[in-house]
């Protein structure tokens, strides 16, 4: 995640792409080692991501942090109906209520972190 907060546009792209890269192919090894993944890297990743994506310095990299971000929610909700690559839970447990579906949590949270880095938009 280093790289893609980097201001050489070609050291940015190489990292986006290998961050793209390891998810896709955590989301395919075993469950319990994509869970356990995804459960501790999930939301860092996450944040990183939104960071650059609303940084003008990074406005190069849009098209990879957007592919990144669609790939990560993908994960947790597929739009086109599959069963979700993510099974267990994306967030720690002190981050919501037990039973919280990812869904929920990811919606929550992405309108959180949208508000309080824009706090002209309204829930």
């Amino acid at each position: 995640m280093w790289a893609s907060k980097h201001d050489n546009r070609e050291v940015e792209y190489a990292g986006l792409n290998m961050c793209l890269e390891l998810i896709t192919n955590i989301a395919e090894t075993d469950p319990s080692t994509s869970n356990a993944f995804f459960q501790q890297f999930f939301i860092p990743i996450l944040q990183d991501v939104f960071f650059v994506l609303t940084d003008t310095d990074h406005k190069a990299g849009f098209k990879s942090q957007s592919m990144l971000l669609s790939r990560m929610f993908y994960f947790v909700e597929p739009a086109d109906g599959t069963r979700p690559k993510i099974q267990g839970p994306i967030y720690q447990p002190d981050q919501a209520p037990a039973g919280t579906g990812n869904k929920e949590f990811l919606g929550g949270f992405v309108a959180n972190l949208l508000q309080n880095a824009f706090p002209n938009l309204q829930p």
